[in-house]
């Protein structure tokens, strides 16, 4: 529906990031196509924008006339957006209002989990930010991509966190095998 809303979803379809590490991001933590997350445990690390998510992000961007450091900030109260007169039906282009954003903080990863369950409903999609995650890996791994690098890049220490976390079916691995097992 909004700029916002398609920066976020390019941003979780691109960098497999957590919903925790979306929220986050600043706007100096990008840098090309390259991005930095602030992970679990305090773990940095490198995610990488496609050429839609950077589309994406300056659509938005072009949008917002503020001076907020993150690239999601996040929205005054709903009862104080009243007080200034803001219409309701305008709450979802809150970016574009300087007046509505709280300037030295960034959206609650509740309020980007909330939009995308919202937008799912309206397509009879059970959407949330964490099956971007999974759905990204578990693509890129049909698609060839070493497990390595596939664990790399959602931020497992662990390649056992990533083997439990793809969703593998029996035939990719029946078609793997005809392929390179002769």
């Amino acid at each position: 529906e909004t700029a916002r809303d398609k920066a976020i979803f390019e941003m979780l379809l691109s960098t497999w990031c957590r919903v925790s590490e979306l929220a986050q991001i600043k706007l100096n933590e990008i840098n090309g196509n390259e991005v930095l997350l602030h992970g679990k445990g305090k773990k940095d690390r490198t995610a990488y924008l496609n050429a839609k998510a950077l589309l994406a992000i300056q659509n938005y961007m072009n949008e917002r006339k503020d001076d907020s450091p993150y690239l999601f900030p996040r929205m005054i109260t709903v009862a104080d957006s009243r007080k200034k007169g803001i219409p309701t039906n305008e709450l979802k282009f809150y970016y574009r209002i300087p007046d509505m954003l709280v300037i030295n903080e960034h959206i609650s990863p509740s309020t980007i989990e909330a939009r995308v369950r919202v937008l799912g409903r309206r397509l009879n999609i059970f959407a949330h930010p964490h099956k971007f995650r999974r759905t990204g890996a578990t693509m890129a791994l049909r698609a060839g991509m070493p497990i390595e690098q596939v664990s790399k890049i959602l931020g497992h220490e662990d390649i056992k966190t990533t083997q439990i976390y793809l969703d593998i079916k029996e035939t990719d691995i029946k078609a793997s095998h005809e392929r390179y097992v002769r």
